[in-house]
């Protein structure tokens, strides 16, 4: 079970994001979504909320997440 595409389809069948709802990028354990700045503190709120939600068929084990903002990659880190 590959935890992070199925909390990736939630963002995206559910709209979450609005029209940003498509990760821009996925590399290993990261997801890269490009959002406008303005939108940024709010999407970045709805997407550690997402990601944390229990997986029920793991007897509701949660995940730790942290999520960055920057201009781009190299400044998230």
């Amino acid at each position: 079970m590959d935890i992070l595409l199925r909390k990736m389809a939630v963002l995206w069948e559910q709209k979450l994001l609005d029209q940003y709802s498509l990760p821009y990028e996925e590399i290993h354990d990261e997801l890269v979504v490009a959002v406008p700045e303005e939108k940024a503190s709010r999407y970045r709120e709805i997407i550690m909320l997402s990601l944390q939600e229990p997986v029920v068929e793991l007897d509701n084990q949660m995940f730790p997440c942290e999520a960055n903002i920057g201009r781009d990659w190299s400044r998230c880190k």
